[in-house]
């Protein structure tokens, strides 16, 4: 049963086979200065722990949902369905089940889109831990996305070569529900910041408060090297059997996003030159080799060979 009136965040957090770190995941929610919030745990199938972990903390805290999908829907399925199953919170965040928040993360991101309307997502300083938690660089900051011109905002957010992570910070509900979400496909993440960022500017503020943890079984590595499918596999097992071009299905999201952009047409020219010179300062490579990987895959398909979901 949801509580009268929706709180005031809901937080997000998919998870398969988690057990590793999701503890001091759980604890960074559970202990942040805010309160008022939510926690969606989407538990895609695991076979460890996790379910272990998340009901113990469940019976003692009623801020926390725990729903279990009877099969592994794949990363972005289950990253949606926690959204699809939260509150009508006025903001929304992911966490990832790996990843650590400060205590003060959800104070400081909400009183920054509280004092401004027109921003639309907020995160602060993000530091790396390795797997002991320990920290190591801070990562540099990315005032573009705090700039008021939807172009400069939509160029950093497309051409960022480092960590994606301003897509775990807090956003506003309503410009997320705007997006096409997280997309089947390698890179989405990334389209779904640059979605958010056409519609307002960011904040980041100047306060180390989220740690971003690597180590070996980062999702980033997940699927890597197993096959024409391995990846793409691991962002959604529905593409086991599918021609994917995700590289091609970003650069079409960008130039739908750019065209339908609520502004004048010398801004929406801007953002599909944006596109243009993403395209051709280092991607034309990159959508050339999606070619033959796609080209490959719809062989091994006409042969009739399946790909067994790996994930």
């Amino acid at each position: 049963m949801f509580p009268l009136s929706p709180r005031l965040l809901s937080v997000g957090l998919p998870v398969f086979n988690g057990e590793n770190y999701l503890e001091s995941a759980l604890d960074s929610v559970l202990s942040q200065t805010f309160d008022d919030f939510e926690l969606v745990v989407s538990d895609n199938a695991s076979t460890d722990r996790t379910a272990e972990l998340v009901l113990s903390r469940a019976s003692a805290d009623d801020r926390i949902r725990y729903v279990r999908h009877p099969e592994n829907l794949g990363a972005a399925p289950n990253y949606n369905s926690t959204l699809a199953m939260s509150e009508a919170s006025r903001y929304y965040v992911w966490i990832a089940h790996d990843d650590v928040l400060y205590p003060r993360f959800f104070e400081v991101c909400i009183d920054a889109l509280e004092a401004d309307p027109a921003a639309v997502l907020s995160f602060t300083k993000t530091v790396s831990l390795d797997q002991d938690a320990v920290e190591g660089e801070v990562f540099a900051s990315r005032p573009a996305l705090e700039d008021p011109g939807a172009s400069v905002r939509f160029a950093d957010a497309i051409n960022q070569r480092r960590r994606n992570y301003p897509v775990f910070g807090v956003m506003r509900r309503s410009a997320l529900d705007r997006t096409h979400l997280h997309g089947s496909y390698t890179g989405s993440d990334r389209t779904l910041v640059a979605e958010m960022a056409l519609q307002g500017p960011f904040i980041e503020v100047d306060e180390v408060l989220f740690g971003l943890r690597e180590h070996e079984e980062k999702s980033v590595r997940q699927g890597s090297g197993a096959g024409l499918w391995g990846r793409d596999i691991w962002f959604d097992t529905a593409n086991a059997e599918k021609i994917t071009l995700p590289r091609w299905r970003r650069f079409g999201y960008y130039i739908l996003a750019s065209v339908k952009l609520p502004a004048n047409a010398t801004e929406k020219i801007k953002c599909v030159l944006e596109v243009a010179r993403w395209l051709f300062d280092r991607n034309w490579k990159t959508l050339t080799l999606d070619l033959v990987k796609a080209a490959r895959q719809a062989a091994v398909l006409l042969r009739g060979r399946k790909t067994p979901p790996s994930v």
